[in-house]
């Protein structure tokens, strides 16, 4: 259910982006994310079932069943949330620099 409510806000944006295109002017490129950027990033990145579905199927197979199996799932599930996020974090960094760039270079444009 997760997966289907996923792609079908997937599918919304894109067609609500593609509905509200006008002629594109890099002139105008808003660099940064607004706040409604972020919001639809967050409602799009909780609707992603990928850390769930990795959590069930790949750490279920390292916790210890003679341990606490909650407190494991939670140290470990922690340490996936924190890689990922920094990886993304990495990503979002970058992503202002290089459009920055990408716009004043002509030949980028003209793709």
């Amino acid at each position: 259910m997760v997966k289907w409510l996923s792609a079908g806000y997937l599918v919304y944006l894109g067609v609500k982006t593609l509905l509200s295109m006008e002629a594109f002017d890099p002139a105008q490129l808003q660099v940064g994310p607004s706040g409604g950027a972020r919001r639809q990033g967050v409602i799009a990145e909780v609707l992603n079932a990928k850390l769930a579905l990795f959590s069930l199927a790949f750490i279920s197979q390292v916790v210890n069943p003679a341990g606490s199996v909650f407190w494991q799932f939670v140290v470990l599930d922690s340490v996936t949330t924190m890689l990922t996020s920094g990886v993304d974090a990495v990503v979002a960094l970058g992503a202002s620099p290089l459009s920055r760039l990408l716009a004043g270079n002509v030949a980028a444009r003209r793709c």
